[in-house]
């Protein structure tokens, strides 16, 4: 039996970003990631590279986040700042100017960096391609596993994300359930009925 989409109403943000541990960026390592791809845009591969490795700092709600070019011996200043905030990834980066993810290139990688840190490299892997599409002010990045939807269970993880600051406004993952006609009539009834608490 083929598996059919109902479309219920959604609330957001999904479940899944409001339980994320810790934030969408709950370590340093994703946040040093995250700087890393939007660094080389800002200030050249060149300069990107002399001010690895990055140094960041914890700030309680936000990753600090600031280059490192004294390990190089230079005595200049460092890139930087960029704050990474925890619960959204919202990005605050002096300097930049536009989008901080103004191509579907740019938001597969950071989408692919999100994934990776939420639900590991396998399941980045099963993902792949991950593919980015233009939505206005924002990109939604879906992965691949599953999204024809041929088999029950496990399907595309999904991410919507501004293009100015890189906040993740909502992320999740499909999944697909074969439902008996009874059962999707009844959905159906369900999803058109008005709410009490609407």
């Amino acid at each position: 039996m083929a598996a059919e989409r109902i479309d219920l109403p959604t609330i957001r943000p999904s479940m899944l970003l409001g339980a994320a541990s810790g934030g969408v960026v709950n370590n340093a390592k994703v946040a040093s990631q995250i700087a890393q791809l939007l660094l080389e845009p800002l200030i050249g591969a060149t300069e990107a590279l002399v001010n690895m490795p990055l140094r960041v700092e914890d700030r309680g709600d936000r990753w600090w986040i600031t280059g490192n070019r004294s390990a190089a011996g230079s005595d200049e200043r460092g890139a930087g700042p960029i704050e990474v905030r925890k619960h959204d990834s919202a990005i605050l980066a002096p300097g930049a100017t536009g989008n901080l993810l103004g191509d579907a290139a740019s938001a597969e990688k950071f989408a692919a960096t999100i994934l990776a840190n939420a639900a590991g490299v396998e399941e980045l892997r099963r993902q792949s391609p991950l593919i980015a599409e233009d939505h206005g002010d924002s990109w939604r990045v879906r992965g691949s596993a599953n999204a024809k939807r041929v088999a029950e269970g496990p399907g595309p993880f999904e991410l919507l994300v501004q293009k100015r600051d890189a906040r993740v406004l909502d992320m999740w993952f499909e999944w697909v359930l074969n439902t008996p006609p009874d059962v999707q009539s009844m959905l159906r009834a369900r999803a058109s009925k008005p709410s009490r608490d609407r």
